[in-house]
């Protein structure tokens, strides 16, 4: 009888050690899937904000454009206050935009 229940609390132990195992496995696969959606998100939110101060840098460059083919005066008023805004919300992009330590370090290297 006694080696009986040396054996069942042998098993219950291996038990719920291999419980606690796939437990901790299970936890730890979950963090890592949402760690790698986490970063996803913010690498597609720095995409976008680059994205977007390059289209508008592309827009005031079109303005620019505009202002040196055409020479009305009206006309330039409505470019300038058009390239303006585009500039700031350029500038409102950008600073959306996070600079990584390697690409500053990297940059102070050229520079």
């Amino acid at each position: 009888m006694n080696n009986v229940d040396k054996e069942t609390k042998k098993n219950y132990s291996y038990r719920i050690i291999v419980m606690l195992v796939l437990i901790t496995i299970i936890f730890g696969i979950l963090l890592y899937r949402e760690n790698r959606m986490h970063i996803a998100e913010i690498e597609n939110r720095h995409n976008l904000a680059l994205y977007e101060a390059i289209h508008h840098m592309q827009k005031i460059n079109s303005y620019l454009h505009e202002m040196v083919t055409l020479d009305v005066e009206e006309y330039n008023e409505d470019v300038f206050t058009n390239m303006w805004r585009e500039a700031n919300l350029a500038r409102v992009y950008l600073a959306r935009v996070t600079v990584y330590k390697p690409w500053t370090s990297e940059m102070q290297k050229v520079f």
